[in-house]
């Protein structure tokens, strides 16, 4: 199907229910008893009760299992800063899925706020509503400081997806695909070309999983710790990264010898040649939205042994998805309140071990992005880790 028609068959389905996303009550209004005791009367000793501390209103009001999905729309898809309306479908897609997948509740919101202080304030101010709160599509550097400004002043789980939704499904892919290639994580190369939201979460992750030996590429070139980045993240994932060690500045450098590829930039920077320069049964992950940093016809002509993007168009889709819907289920389930490196390590392997060895293959190294077994191993590891 051709872009052009595509694209008029996704706004008539947008169109026909005036959106996606709707809100419906747990109860029934039907006698004048129902009325007395959800309303008037009945809410009146509830809101007593929570004034007096008797109660926890989380336990008697939608916020104990509502999740806020929140953006300025300042970095929406490959799209860039859109702004907030026009960033409203994707945040009503991520309360549909948590809804679908989870049976959670959830409230999109776009805050027209591009200062991160002031948009803090106000998410800071809405708290009492939600649970937890999901960010998303907020441009980097802001959404590092404004999560970490949000997990030191809200006693809930505070996530951005674009790091950390990211990262997570990266690392269970590459969990599979070790399993595969049969290389030592110890001893892998990595290449993450993008240092932006999801790079630098990504690098994290890697890390903290064992994986030391990574190349950070931007549009600067290799990034290197004796250098003097103006950007904070630039700076910081500098000094996590082996970049003072390759001879040269280019992608094209970074990559010769490398065995995997990660990419979260742009379009076209990756040529077949330069996957060819790699070592030996290279592993491909070109995720850039919405083209690739080398698409899947460029890539036939390579030596790639694995290869993933995040487009739903082609094999092997790493996708967010694989990771919000039963972390917040789980989250909420197990009253968790902080997310830590560990959690985030766990749900990835969650993730890798619902693909099983007889599936296991070069175009199988993720679940179904819409599989409820993810969300229910999920729960379970998150449940289990924190009862110990």
């Amino acid at each position: 199907m051709d872009n052009q028609k595509f694209n008029k068959e996704c706004i008539d389905k947008h169109l026909e229910h005036c959106g996606k996303w709707d809100s419906r009550s747990l109860v029934k209004f039907t006698t004048r008893d129902d009325l007395n005791v959800y309303y008037a009367k009945g809410a009146g000793a509830v809101c007593s009760a929570i004034k007096n501390q008797e109660i926890d209103f989380r336990k008697c009001t939608s916020a104990g299992r509502n999740v806020a999905v929140i953006s300025n729309g300042t970095a929406v898809l490959g799209l860039g800063d859109i702004g907030t309306k026009a960033a409203m479908p994707v945040m009503e897609a991520k309360a549909v899925l948590m809804n679908q997948l989870a049976g959670l509740t959830a409230t999109p919101i776009v805050i027209n706020e591009k200062d991160p202080d002031k948009l803090i304030e106000m998410i800071v101010a809405m708290q009492d509503n939600f649970a937890a709160i999901h960010l998303e599509d907020i441009k980097a550097p802001e959404c590092v400081y404004i999560e970490t400004e949000l997990q030191k002043r809200l006693d809930m789980p505070v996530y951005h997806d674009d790091q950390h939704g990211t990262a997570v499904a990266v690392l269970a892919a590459l969990i599979n695909t070790l399993k595969i290639i049969k290389k030592d994580k110890a001893t892998l190369r990595v290449v993450v070309c993008g240092i932006g939201a999801a790079g630098q979460a990504i690098i994290k992750i890697l890390n903290n999983f064992g994986i030391k030996n990574i190349i950070a590429v931007e549009k600067a070139g290799i990034l290197k710790n004796n250098r003097q980045y103006n950007n904070p993240i630039w700076k910081e994932i500098s000094q996590l990264t082996i970049g003072h060690t390759i001879i040269g500045d280019s992608l094209s450098d970074a990559l010769k010898g490398s065995d995997v590829f990660i990419g979260v930039s742009a379009k076209n920077l990756v040529s077949a040649e330069m996957v060819n320069n790699m070592n030996d049964n290279p592993v491909v992950f070109a995720m850039a939205n919405p083209f690739p940093e080398i698409d899947k016809v460029a890539i036939k002509d390579t030596k790639c042994q694995i290869y993933a993007t995040g487009s739903s168009e082609t094999i092997n889709q790493i996708n967010n998805v694989l990771v919000f819907p039963g972390m917040f289920k789980g989250l909420l389930e197990a009253k968790i309140k902080t997310i830590t490196y560990p959690i985030f390590l766990a749900i990835a392997q969650a993730i890798a071990s619902c693909v099983s060895q007889k599936e296991l293959d070069n175009n199988v190294i993720v679940p179904n992005n819409i599989s409820l077994e993810v969300v229910r191993k999920i729960v379970k590891v998150l449940v289990v880790k924190n009862a110990k």
